[in-house]
């Protein structure tokens, strides 16, 4: 394997991770203010 390639691979695999993370605070973050919503009278 070119190690071009491998380092182009090993990038878009940060990236995804990186967006997945992203996403995952993100929801955390939403459903921590719905439960906070739904909380507070």
């Amino acid at each position: 394997m070119m190690p071009s390639t491998y380092h182009a691979l090993h990038r878009e695999n940060n990236g995804k991770r990186r967006l997945i993370i992203a996403a995952g605070v993100q929801a955390a973050v939403a459903i921590r203010h719905e439960t906070g919503n739904l909380r507070s009278p």
